[in-house]
């Protein structure tokens, strides 16, 4: 569970800033973190500089092994988007990456073909070498 995203933007004068919010609620589904890093975003980028670099952190991270299900409407939604995520991750995990997606990437070949976790290639040696 985290309770503060944080970003940190570059332009392509190399000048950075990094801003953080605290979310309603902690929690850890994408939809939340993506929705308060964009809102960081639109509040602090108003230079209009082509963006060179973005980073989205998770803080001030806590382990909640047990949780007592929520009668509030807000947190009973959230609740029930992680146990959508977890069981999407299980899934991926059993049956790959393609087998769960969203309808909306049927429409484009490329961006549905996309595949972050074997498409990630980390190369142990520099390209610059002397």
């Amino acid at each position: 569970m985290c309770d503060t995203v944080q970003i940190g933007v570059r332009d392509n004068e190399l000048h950075s800033y990094e801003r953080q919010g605290k979310l309603a609620y902690p929690n850890r589904p994408a939809p939340a973190l993506f929705e308060k890093s964009f809102e960081l975003y639109k509040w602090n980028h108003l230079s209009g500089k082509p963006v060179r670099f973005l980073s989205v952190r998770a803080c001030q991270l806590s382990v909640r092994e047990h949780e007592q299900p929520s009668l509030l409407p807000d947190v009973a939604a959230i609740q029930k988007q992680e146990e959508l995520e977890s069981t999407v991750d299980a899934l991926r995990g059993r049956f790959g990456h393609f087998s769960v997606r969203r309808g909306r990437l049927l429409t484009d070949r490329q961006l549905s073909n996309l595949n972050p976790k074997d498409d990630h290639i980390i190369h142990p040696e520099s390209f610059f070498k002397s």
